[in-house]
C-alpha cells in the first residue's frame, strides 16, 4: 500500500512538472497581462491628481505659465492612457 502511494505521488509530481514545462510560456506571461492594467490605473490616478493640482492652482493664482504646463501634462497623460487602452 505504501509503495502504491509513493508511486502515485511520484507520478503526480512528474505530471505537474511536465505540464509546467509545456505551459511555461503562458505561465511566464501571466504577470504581463496585469501589468498593463496596473499602468492604466496608475495613469488614471495621476490624471486625477494633476487635475486637482491644476484646479487649485487656477483658483489661487489664475492663468499662469505653471497652469499651462500642468494642462499640457494632463493632455499628454490622457493621450498615453488612450494609447495603452487601444493597445490592450
Amino acid at each position: 500500500m505504501l509503495k502504491l502511494l509513493l508511486f502515485a505521488g511520484i507520478m503526480l509530481a512528474i505530471l505537474v512538472i511536465a505540464l509546467a514545462y509545456i505551459f511555461r510560456h503562458e505561465l511566464g506571461t501571466l504577470g504581463h497581462k496585469y501589468e498593463e492594467r496596473d499602468r492604466i490605473k496608475k495613469l488614471r490616478h495621476d490624471i486625477k491628481r494633476k487635475n486637482i493640482t491644476y484646479d487649485a492652482h487656477i483658483k489661487k493664482f489664475g492663468a499662469t505659465v505653471e497652469a499651462e504646463m500642468l494642462e499640457e501634462e494632463i493632455k499628454e497623460l490622457k493621450q498615453l492612457k488612450r494609447e495603452l487602452e487601444q493597445k490592450k
